[in-house]
């Protein structure tokens, strides 16, 4: 009978759900979103190395790789590439980033070619030079995973001291039982109910307050490499990469402002983009940006030609430890930089589908402890695809919908950056 009564519980929670109605697929915008990662990468250079000649008399385009570990042997080489267009005359810089979860990089690498493809001319014309990074998890980006090769979640990782990767303050002990389950990986069904009832029990200890548990989940945590969100106990590659290639660029004097855009998948509604701001956003640069996408100050849907926008102060969009939006502002402490997350929803912020997405990353974790963790291999292949569901969504509709999505913010950017 429990069960019975958690699903209907869960069922009721789950009217709460924003549905948005998306328009039909179009083919064209489809073609942004490669199949993997080196599909992605070969089509990013090939981009970068064309466009790089067409900047004008007077301006540049640098293509540049940066080798990461994690190659296995007979696979192309991983690495972080980036592409950087200048005009000459620019005193404003945008950059684009892909991929810092690299299950997430194929809707961030479309929106790069989007950008390559229809809006880089009027930018450079505009004197807004532009600064593309793709696949900062090229690792996790081939492999699906939102970590790279150390079980690192990189977006719990950027810091420029070591006090990070010996913080032990995280709650997330308190609740490992349920994030790192013990046994066999069950089917995916099974273990959503399995891990819903634990959570259920779980905040009814917690006095019916969710928000304990959702940080223990999401903040990140620096004592269980094995577990959910851990941020490494040292910092990975990838600081080192922007300290020595992205702060030579952003900390030019030519640039009065700087804007960057990290682009996520996962929280949210379905293909609606939520703004997320990070701990100390740059004032009044982050006014300006959301009045220009006419996104709301609360965690309101607004529809504006089309496109389902939530605002940054849902009470579900908390600031992160070790976030690269936090971090890129510190490396032009002399220059107002505005970092932000652009994540695109997939499933839903009602209590049903939330439990679903946490139930998607905690049994891919588990089956990520080897074949042995299930039963047959037909369950580890099913809680895999899931996950990839859950963050490269394969629907027709979501994909085309979220280059509306980026093309709308571009346009904005255009006219009021």
């Amino acid at each position: 009978m429990k069960w019975e009564l958690i699903a209907g519980a869960l069922l009721l929670s789950a009217c709460a759900s924003h549905d948005v109605q998306l328009p039909a697929p179009d083919p064209r915008l489809n073609s942004f979103f490669p199949s993997n990662y080196d599909q992605s990468v070969a089509t990013f250079r090939q981009s970068c190395a064309t466009l790089s000649g067409q900047t004008g008399p007077q301006g540049r385009g640098v293509c540049q790789s940066f080798p990461v570990p994690g190659t296995t042997p007979g696979e192309l080489p991983l690495t972080i590439d980036s592409a950087f267009f200048a005009g000459g005359k620019g005193n404003r810089l945008l950059i684009v980033q892909s991929g810092i979860h690299g299950v997430e990089a194929p809707a961030g690498a479309a929106a790069q070619a989007l950008l390559m493809r229809e809006f880089l001319r009027p930018f450079l014309d505009r004197q807004i030079d532009v600064l593309l990074i793709h696949a900062l998890d090229p690792w996790g980006f081939r492999h699906s995973r939102r970590t790279d090769q150390a079980n690192v979640n990189l977006n719990r990782n950027f810091s420029l001291t070591a006090d990070l990767y010996d913080d032990r303050t995280s709650t997330y002990g308190n609740y490992r039982s349920i994030f790192e389950p013990s046994g066999n990986v069950p089917w995916p069904w099974q273990g959503f109910l399995g891990i819903s009832l634990d959570f259920l029990v779980a905040i009814a200890g917690d006095g019916f307050e969710t928000r304990p548990i959702d940080l223990a989940f999401n903040q990140g945590q620096y004592e269980f490499p094995d577990g959910l969100n851990f941020g490494g106990h040292g910092p990975a590659i990838q600081v080192d990469y922007y300290l020595t290639h992205i702060k030579p660029i952003i900390d030019q004097p030519q640039y009065g402002k700087v804007l960057v855009l990290d682009f996520h998948t996962g929280l949210g509604d379905n293909a609606v983009l939520s703004i997320i701001k990070g701990k100390h956003p740059a004032q009044p640069l982050f006014t300006q940006f959301i009045a220009s996408l006419n996104a709301p100050d609360n965690c309101t849907v607004t529809t504006d030609q089309g496109i389902a926008i939530r605002g940054p102060d849902c009470p579900d969009n908390f600031a992160t430890d070790g976030d690269v939006i936090d971090f890129i502002p510190l490396l032009a402490p002399e220059t107002p930089v505005l970092a932000v997350t652009a994540e695109y929803g997939t499933l839903g912020t009602d209590s049903w589908h939330q439990l679903d997405s946490v139930s998607r990353m905690i049994l891919e974790n588990q089956a990520h402890g080897g074949e042995d963790r299930c039963a047959n291999p037909e369950t580890c292949a099913a809680v895999r695809n899931d996950f990839r569901e859950l963050f490269n969504p394969s629907d027709p509709a979501w994909q085309s919908q979220v280059m509306r999505e980026a093309a709308f913010v571009f346009s904005r950017i255009l006219a009021d950056f």
